[in-house]
């Protein structure tokens, strides 16, 4: 970055404060569960799988719907160059 200034990564700070509301509200009582994501979402559904599925009751049923993370994106691309 130009002249000292800085760059923050906040993904893991926001994942927290969103699973935090969400178990204050019910998630951490609940029996079904998705966890999905698109593009850059789809890997972020895959980094968070293991966590989120620690959040939930043990009996819980996890689903986790990753649609096209962004390296596949650049494989096919790749493939068709």
């Amino acid at each position: 970055m130009e002249n000292g200034s800085k760059l923050f990564f906040r993904g893991q700070l926001i994942w927290e404060a969103i699973m935090d509301e969400l178990l204050s509200i019910g998630l951490s009582k609940s029996k079904q569960a998705l966890l999905s994501g698109c593009s850059a979402g789809g890997l972020a559904t895959l980094i968070h799988c293991d966590d989120f599925r620690g959040l939930l009751p043990r009996d819980s049923r996890i689903q986790l719907s990753n649609v096209m993370p962004m390296q596949l994106m650049e494989l096919i691309w790749d493939a068709y160059q």
